[in-house]
């Protein structure tokens, strides 16, 4: 049972499938390749939703970089337009 076990989970994941779709469902060899198949993908989702964790917490930072980028701009613009006009409202 587990050299069984061990070479079921030597095989790729199209062999396991094969395994799975071409046997009987209560073959033991067919539900223990469906088990590691679900095994497998159960841990490549979470490791998919750890990518997403980390890229959602990078583009929240990046949010907020931005946020201030853009205060900056829009104070440097003010700044600039009150030294433009101000020279113009003395008559100058």
């Amino acid at each position: 049972m587990q050299d069984d076990v061990q070479k079921l989970r030597a095989k790729t994941d199209d062999e396991l499938l094969q395994l799975r779709v071409g046997n009987l469902p209560d073959d033991r060899m067919g539900v223990a390749a469906g088990v590691i198949l679900e095994i497998r993908n159960t841990g490549r989702l979470a490791e998919s939703i750890r990518h997403l964790e980390k890229f959602a917490a990078s583009t929240e930072a990046s949010g907020k970089r931005m946020e201030w980028a853009t205060y900056i701009i829009l104070i440097a613009t003010l700044v600039q337009l009150v030294l433009t006009f101000l020279p113009m409202m003395h008559g100058k």
